[in-house]
């Protein structure tokens, strides 16, 4: 029997810098949760994106630590052409300030690349 889906909530009220900035890093749990569920599938052959990695790289370092090859901070994503080589998934909380200009760019260039972000439910 599979288990249901279910929802993860992550308090957001304050920026990983303290501030009420745009920069929330993504709690581990919710990263883990992320790759055990979609990257996990291909784990062997996924090459993870997070194109909007914080300065800490905590998510990377989670994804990595669950066996996923991942690329970060590749410049800005906004700047960039192309998605890193071998990229199979994006996996990304991409700033909630700029998401409408996100989800634009990865339907527009990235269509291809499954993408998992972390995004307020009013986005959709």
């Amino acid at each position: 029997m599979t288990r249901p889906h279910r929802m993860i909530a992550a308090d957001t009220r304050r920026s990983s810098t303290g501030g009420l900035g745009d920069e929330y890093e993504t709690p581990s749990g919710v990263v883990r949760y992320m790759v055990r569920h979609v990257a996990r599938a291909n784990a062997a052959n996924d090459v993870v994106w997070e194109p909007f990695a914080a300065p800490s790289d905590a998510a990377a370092r989670v994804m990595r630590a669950e066996g996923v090859r991942v690329v970060s901070r590749t410049g800005d994503f906004f700047a960039v052409d192309t998605a890193p080589a071998g990229t199979t998934l994006i996996v990304s909380n991409p700033p909630f300030s700029r998401k409408r200009e996100v989800l634009q760019r990865l339907v527009r260039d990235f269509a291809d690349v499954p993408c998992v972000l972390v995004l307020p439910l009013a986005t959709l």
